[in-house]
């Protein structure tokens, strides 16, 4: 059994002596192995002591009742992050049952393929994907054929993505998330229309991977309810006027796909997704639904030891679409820079994430320090720096700038 305790402060560098987060997790990963089989569980409780946190605990309706956490009071949650049980299945193949994480596609910062476990928003995009992603109840099977690696996916687990409310630090403020809201008038949330745990509502996938010629291979499906809740308005005038708002979900396709291959010192690597109906909010409080193409071209460089230097340029496009109202550009592009180097036997890492969208000229900026003092010490200390404009999905918190200084301690 392994225990973790990670400690984090956050203070805004915008309001002195500010203070963003102050929060404890303790984690516990047990794994228990006899002959072929093994059971994995991994339990959480974290204490949020600041208060434009707290808000995030007990908004839990995004998850089905066997994925929910146990809060207590508004500072205070326990979870099942992972309980899965793997095995040996026929010859040569395997099977994983319970609650777990599949990671689809390699990019540093932007999800393209990525998108079988919905994901915590509660800190925007600041947190570390594994932390992040919401662990999903699935049938994970992997048929291993020669050099083929076939993956079959159930996912009866119908949890969505976990969105900050409004009063929270990180609540989302960009139009783009939300529908126009009048000023002036009521607003009424009814319940989130999520679609329930049965067999009609699950999620299936299928993934084939193999080596090809120097190059890796992947090829994805997934048939799925989008995880992103659509907010759906309607004015309503009895007594008085009330603009009532309803969550709802919507099935979309992906179907996808990933290459890389080392030449030298440089890997090539790409990935992209076709999704089908994807909505998106327009100016005339209405929704534009169009199939979306996104993909993300990578180059990764290893000339200098133990530094990495990371290029990468994405871009979403609506298909067949020309209107100019929406809250978002019909294509939109991106781009990242990651630069990464380690010290003294990589004791000591130093890096620097830059993410900038181009046609809302916003970005964020992420330098980050990480000493490893031992075993059973890690410190790490990092800026997160917004900037841009309040409409961009990073201008949006240009105001939440913050320094963050973390430590894990292994028992």
């Amino acid at each position: 059994m392994n225990l973790n305790l990670d400690s984090v402060v956050a203070v805004s560098t915008h309001q002195r002596e500010s203070l963003q987060s102050l929060k404890n997790r303790f984690t516990s990963h047990v794994d228990y192995s006899k002959n072929s089989y093994r059971i994995t569980a991994i339990i959480q409780f974290e204490h949020e002591m600041e208060n434009g946190m707290q808000a995030i605990l007990n908004n839990d309706a995004n998850y089905t009742f066997a994925s929910r956490p146990i809060t207590f009071g508004n500072h205070s949650k326990l979870s099942v992050r992972e309980l899965y049980l793997s095995m040996p299945v026929l010859n040569g193949h395997f099977l994983t049952i319970g609650k777990q994480q599949v990671v689809w596609g390699k990019a540093d910062g932007v999800k393209i393929l990525d998108v079988v476990n919905p994901q915590s928003f509660n800190e925007f995009t600041l947190e570390d994907f594994g932390q992040s992603r919401i662990p999903l109840w699935m049938v994970n099977l992997e048929l291993s054929l020669g050099d083929d690696l076939f993956q079959i996916l159930w996912i009866p687990d119908t949890s969505t993505h976990q969105l900050p409310v409004f009063e929270s630090t990180y609540g989302f403020t960009a139009p783009r998330f939300s529908p126009p809201i009048p000023r002036d008038i009521p607003i009424q949330f009814k319940e989130n229309k999520a679609p329930k745990t049965r067999f009609k509502n699950s999620d299936f996938g299928l993934r084939w991977s193999s080596f090809v010629g120097g190059w890796d291979i992947a090829v994805n499906y997934l048939y799925h309810f989008e995880d992103q809740a659509i907010f759906s308005t309607e004015l309503l005038s009895h007594n008085a006027t009330v603009l009532e708002i309803t969550p709802e979900y919507y099935r979309s396709n992906l179907c996808g796909g990933s290459l890389s291959k080392p030449v030298g010192n440089i890997t090539f690597r790409t990935e992209f997704a076709y999704k089908t109906d994807q909505r998106h909010y327009q100016q005339a409080n209405e929704l534009l639904v169009s199939d979306e193409l996104s993909y993300v071209v990578g180059l990764d460089y290893f000339a200098w030891t133990d530094t990495l230097l990371s290029v990468q340029l994405i871009q979403q496009r609506l298909l067949d679409v020309k209107d100019e109202t929406l809250f978002r550009a019909v294509n939109e592009t991106s781009f990242s820079l990651l630069l990464r180097r380690s010290f003294w036997q990589e004791t000591l890492t130093t890096e620097v994430l830059w993410q900038q969208n181009t046609n809302d000229n916003d970005g964020l900026v992420r330098p980050k320090i990480q000493y490893v003092y031992s075993d059973r010490l890690t410190l790490t200390a990092g800026l997160d720096i917004f900037y841009g404009d309040e409409r961009g999905v990073y201008g949006q918190f240009a105001d939440l700038d913050r320094l963050y200084l973390k430590a894990r301690v292994s028992f």
